[in-house]
């Protein structure tokens, strides 16, 4: 018997029951089977044939042909499709009688005795309970035949057929019986006699007429006791080609059931012996029309691996398309809801059901739209990105049939065995990525940042957490005075370096002014190489006083601090092809080009009217800024014959969110270094630039403190007021009529609060006008036409100043003045330190040493061995930190520990973040934005409140704090909890009487007893009516077909002294035929409605 195989375990699939296994092959449905063959030697990979296809094969019971798109068990390219034409089969089946048969005695005496047969029984054995043949007209039995001939078989002249008998019993040659096949039960008229052997006897005839009541009858000639068990009789029209099918399906049209005789298939395609697994699946592709296809792609996989995106390749899924509509009709199969009957198929037969879906318009727009699927599963790690898939509705449950085929084939083996696999439970924190080369790894990234990955520092302890703010922190055998000193002699010689660099900025090439000349590009390699071995020669505290820029210590260095640049740090509109990424370019790691030239190797010019350096990339109300009122920097290298670069806010178009206008007045920029670009060297710009505070002003200006009544927006309106100083709110309450802007408190839609607007907009929109100039193509010939490329280099956004760093360094000069107030200090502080330092080894020397000049030599040399004894020390401390719980990371455990410690609390730490290495890992060491860094402060969250989680888990406030864990805000997910108290409820809660807290219609919170209720807050928007013309609402009353007789509103009181028109029905004339009026009280605290009826007009 076939074991069927169901895609969801036992508990699940109890509450998914309510779906049941369709019908299967009705005309018009398309529905097809799937017979899949796997070795059992290897049960995940599916048997190949001689021509390498795998061994797969479709047939239905449609009679017109129809496609079905098979790509993914090919290829899986994406350039084509494979079809599989199925349909047009002549298979008509009447046979199949297991149960229900009877046997007719041929007696002299009453030689039409019918008796029937057990239908319960499994087989016919004609010859039990002493019924022994006898004499000269033994028994002979009649299939099929009953008094009134129900069971006839209709058989149509000329029509050839095909007649199958199968005996579950041995019989000796000797005494095998004749059957004959009669025009009726009992009947004269034979139409053909056949001889019943061992086993399975077929054979085939053409009728020689029309015979609607056709008989079989068996008879025995032979005067003896014989057992013979029928398992079946088949009667079908026979041809011995199906035209589109790869076999023939059986179906028995008396009890509607479905069968396939899988050695057919064997022995057609030539398997060889051996032992298989059989899997047949019932199923319905998800496509437009019989002979069209989704084309369905993976565009991306959550780290899960439970979550993919799913694009059309051949089209894009546009608003109201009605692909949506025809997706939605399929999946809910007609129900209100998801019929849970869907799932992927991506080439293997494993199938994994979907559990929901959504079309998402936001990532891409509203016309790209894509599909999310929920999986039941995870996928495959086998299945990539960029996979083609097909959804398939299973109409009947999966069979899987364990079969022997004995072959004249050879028996071989399939599969490749085991793969050793040298570690146990390896789990990849970081999720996983395809396959790179160096070169396609490292191409874009810096190499400092990428040699401290490969390679990190001679001196780079990952373990060690140590908390640089203090000297007794990371120094107890050694001298700090003499690590700061070795530190600065470092800096000095990369900054030597970096000043090199920046004099060969300014070198022209006389050959190519597009293009630097070979040798100061060979010198810009070996300068960048010589910095990158000096900074992989750092300590811990090295690394520290280098990269933090006093960003998070005034103990570090000052210098650039953290960049907040993203990974691409420039605005990329390759599908307009405005731009590209050039990898070592010019004798940099990376260069990001853009032209008015198509770039994408398309001809021409770009439509676009502007070429976009950073136009709407940085936002001061998006991630990482989240909305900070303080000066940004943005600095970078750019070589081109551009001269009309505009910016960093060339026009107001960037001063908006969502679409509402911002305060003009509210942005800041400064020019602090905007040299005229030229195309023969690179030369740098510095922009400083903020968003501020601001708030809108009273009823003065007529705006009443209400955000949306603003209508002036430039710099000189009154309507708003830009806020200065540390506190951060006005003196009056403040509206938001329109829920867009951030502001400081969050209320209730539209309620009063104190506070403020947040900075918000675009930062930097920097670009240049596309015109038609002489310049460099992309073969580097210079033509006419098109002015060829802007270059743009070294691109940081800071919260520092950067002029006093050169170019593509992280610290300021040391001969700045920043550089050495704070070297003076801190050294002044190490000395005073190194003399009250009892464990350090200069201070145990005797005493004449200590005061000695002669032994400078062995001084150095024993803080030099102190330094590493103080490395050993942090790394024995450090281990003090796994147990320290905090949200920075010089109050936390390391880093590199956070899987580890997870999982030793039974947390799994999967990172929930993708992106190819340099957005893993930044531009640089001090790239805030890195996904690295988003992983390992998410990981840090979930460390510090994986107990509450736990103590809470199965109620809302769970996974409320696992969505803050995660930065999402806990409204983004309905939750409902279902429980209650033990006692008896008190059943009347709600009650007539005055409510016990002012302004609260029912106070629920505040009821006594055992209640039980559900909380849902949801956002109520509303319609300002505002006293504008534009703003009033009009529609039809009882005229041209609209036949409204309801308007329901909730109104909320604003305190006024007017009497205001809500409602107004003006008929067809001048005069008003009803109207709908707010009638204040004397104080305008509250009002009244007042509804009037015109008694003189009609309508």
């Amino acid at each position: 018997m076939p074991k069927f195989e169901k895609d969801y375990n036992e508990t699940d699939y109890q509450l998914i029951g309510s779906q049941v296994d369709a019908e299967f092959g009705l005309p018009g449905s398309y529905d097809y089977v799937r017979l899949i063959v796997y070795p059992t030697e290897s049960i995940t990979n599916i048997v190949r044939l001689e021509d390498n296809s795998p061994a797969v094969f479709y047939s239905t019971l449609e009679t017109l042909p129809f496609n079905i798109n098979v790509t993914p068990f090919f290829s899986g390219n994406l350039d084509t499709i494979e079809e599989r034409v199925l349909g047009n089969t002549n298979l008509v089946i009447n046979g199949n009688f297991r149960s229900g048969l009877q046997y007719w005695e041929d007696h002299s005496t009453d030689p039409y005795d019918i008796a029937e047969i057990d239908p319960a029984s499994q087989a016919l054995n004609l010859f039990s309970d002493g019924l022994i043949p006898e004499g000269d007209n033994p028994p002979s039995f009649c299939i099929f035949c009953t008094n009134s001939i129900t069971n006839p078989i209709n058989l149509k002249a000329g029509v050839e057929y095909r007649v199958q008998f199968e005996f579950s019993t041995d019989m000796a040659e000797d005494v095998y019986p004749t059957v004959s096949l009669k025009g009726t039960c009992g009947g004269a008229n034979l139409i053909q006699s056949f001889t019943v052997e061992n086993g399975v006897n077929t054979a085939i005839f053409v009728a020689d007429g029309d015979y609607p009541d056709a008989v079989f009858q068996i008879n025995n000639s032979v005067g003896e006791e014989i057992n013979f068990l029928i398992d079946n009789i088949v009667v079908e029209e026979y041809t011995n080609v199906d035209l589109f099918n790869d076999f023939k399906t059986y179906y028995n049209d008396v009890d509607n059931s479905i069968y396939v005789k899988p050695n057919e298939i064997f022995n057609q395609y030539g398997l060889p012996e051996g032992n298989y697994k059989v899997q047949l699946d019932f199923l319905n592709q998800v496509k437009p029309s019989p002979n069209a296809h989704y084309e369905f792609i993976i565009k991306e996989i959550s780290t899960s691996r439970k979550e993919v995106r799913v694009k059309l390749i051949s089209q894009d899924i546009g608003k109201d398309d009605p692909i949506i509509s025809e997706l939605t009709n399929q999946f809910n199969d007609g129900t209100g809801g998801y019929a849970f009957k869907h799932f992927l198929n991506f080439g293997n037969g494993e199938h994994i059901p979907i559990m929901n879906y959504e079309f998402d318009d936001k990532t891409d727009g509203r016309f790209n739209q894509s599909i999310i699927l929920k999986l039941y599963e995870p996928l495959s790690g086998i299945v990539p990105a960029l996979s083609t898939i097909t959804i398939e509705k299973e109409i009947l449950t999966t069979q899987v049939e364990e079969v022997y085929y004995f072959s004249d084939v050879a028996d071989v083996f399939f599969g490749d065995g085991l793969n050793p696999d040298p570690q146990e439970n390896w789990i990849n924190p970081d999720g996983e990525n395809t396959f790179e080369n160096y070169n396609e790894l490292s191409s874009s990234i810096q190499n400092i940042t990428l040699q401290n990955q490969i390679s990190s520092s001679d001196y780079s302890y990952p373990n060690v957490k140590v908390n640089y703010n203090e000297f007794e922190n990371h120094t107890h055998f050694g001298s700090a005075k003499i690590k700061l000193e070795n530190f600065k002699s470092k800096v000095q010689k990369i900054q030597n370096y970096y000043g090199e660099i920046s004099e060969s900025l300014g070198t022209p090439n006389a050959i190519n002014p597009f293009r630097d000349s070979g040798s100061v590009v060979q010198i810009r390699e070996t300068l960048f190489d010589k910095i990158n071995d000096e900074i992989n020669s750092f300590t811990p505290y090295e690394k520290f006083l280098y990269f933090d820029g006093q960003s998070n210590s005034t103990a570090s260095a000052p210098g650039v601090g953290k960049n907040y640049a993203d990974s691409t740090p420039v605005t990329q509109q390759t599908d307009k092809g405005e731009a590209i990424t050039l990898n070592q370019h010019d004798g940099f790691e990376v260069i990001y080009k853009f032209s008015d030239k198509r770039l994408d190797g398309l001809e021409g010019a770009i439509e676009s009217d502007y070429v976009d350096l950073f136009t709407d990339k940085y936002k001061v109300h998006d991630k990482p800024f989240f909305n900070y009122s303080g000066s940004i920097y943005l600095s970078y290298l750019m070589k081109s014959m551009v001269t009309d670069i505009k910016g960093p806010l060339n026009n107001h178009n960037g001063q908006q969110i969502e679409g509402e206008p911002l305060p003009q007045g509210a942005f800041h920029s400064t020019d602090i270094l905007n040299n005229s670009p030229t195309g023969s060297e690179y030369r740098r710009f510095i922009f400083k630039v903020s968003q501020s505070y601001w708030i809108p002003t009273g009823d003065d200006s007529g705006i009443g403190y209400d955000i949306d009544n603003i209508e002036t927006w430039t710099a000189a309106s009154n309507e708003y007021e830009i806020l200065s100083g540390s506190v951060k709110t006005g003196s009056n309450q403040i509206f938001d009529s329109s829920g867009v802007y951030p502001l400081t408190v969050i209320t209730e839609s539209g309620n009063p609060l104190i506070g403020a607007c947040m900075p918000a907009g675009e930062l930097f929109r920097i670009n240049y006008t596309s015109g038609s100039f002489a310049g460099e193509g992309d073969d580097g010939i210079i033509d006419d036409g098109f002015l060829s490329a802007s270059y743009i280099a070294d691109v940081k956004v800071s919260f520092n100043n950067p002029s006093e760093a050169q170019p593509f360094s992280q610290l300021y000069h040391t001969s700045s003045t920043a550089w050495v107030d704070w070297f003076n200090n801190a050294v002044t502080q190490s000395e005073q330190f190194d003399t009250d330092n009892i464990n350090s080894f200069e201070n145990n020397l005797p005493l004449y040493i200590q005061e000695s000049s002669d032994y400078g030599d062995f001084k150095d040399f024993l803080s030099l061995q102190g330094e590493q004894y103080d490395i050993i020390k942090n790394h024995i401390d450090s281990l003090g930190t796994l147990h320290e719980r905090g949200y920075k990371e010089d109050n936390s455990p390391p880093e590199s520990t956070y899987p580890l410690l997870l999982d030793n609390m039974g947390w799994q730490a999967i990172n929930p973040f993708t992106g190819d290495l340099s957005e893993t890992l930044g531009q640089a060491l001090s790239s805030v934005t890195s996904i690295d860094k988003i992983k390992n402060d998410t990981w840090r969250k979930t460390l510090n409140n994986l107990l509450y989680i736990y103590k809470t888990k199965g109620t809302q406030n769970s996974v409320t704090a696992l969505l803050n864990v995660y930065g999402y805000p806990s409204e983004v997910l309905k939750i409902q909890e279902f429980g209650g108290s033990t006692e008896e409820q008190n059943q009347i809660v709600l009650t007539n009487n005055p409510p016990t807290s002012t302004g609260v219609d029912i106070d629920l919170l505040r009821s006594s007893g055992s209640i039980g209720f559900t909380e849902r807050k949801q956002k109520l928007y509303r319609y300002m009516l505002q006293n504008k013309p534009e703003r009033t609402i009009r529609t039809k009353w009882w005229m041209d077909d609209a036949n409204p007789n309801t308007i329901e509103f909730v109104y909320k009181h604003k305190k006024t002294t007017n009497t205001q028109t809500i409602l107004e029905s003006s008929g067809s004339g001048a005069e008003t035929l009803w109207d709908l009026r707010l009638v204040p009280s004397t104080d305008g605290i509250s009002s009244s409605f007042e509804f009037r009826l015109n008694n003189s007009e009609t309508g």
